[in-house]
């Protein structure tokens, strides 16, 4: 019998209760999703503040939106 099939029948392959393996895979994926969120927020956040600057500028420079009328004497 091989060393790998007894680890298996006695549990000590890190499956077992006591074992902190699958906890700390659980951590691990948990940490992962939450890095993935963050930089997504903070992707969203910058190209948020990229548009708004750039709509600010574009008023600033007098341009009418699109569709819109410019006010001025009749």
């Amino acid at each position: 019998m091989s060393d790998r099939s007894r680890r298996r029948e006695d549990g000590s392959d890190g499956s077992g209760p006591g074992s902190s393996g699958r906890g700390r895979r659980l951590l691990v994926g948990a940490v992962y999703w939450a890095a993935v969120l963050a930089v997504s927020l903070a992707l969203v956040v910058v190209l948020l503040l990229f548009f708004e600057a750039r709509d600010a500028s574009q008023l600033r420079e007098g341009a009418a939106a699109p569709g819109v009328a410019a006010a001025g004497p009749a």
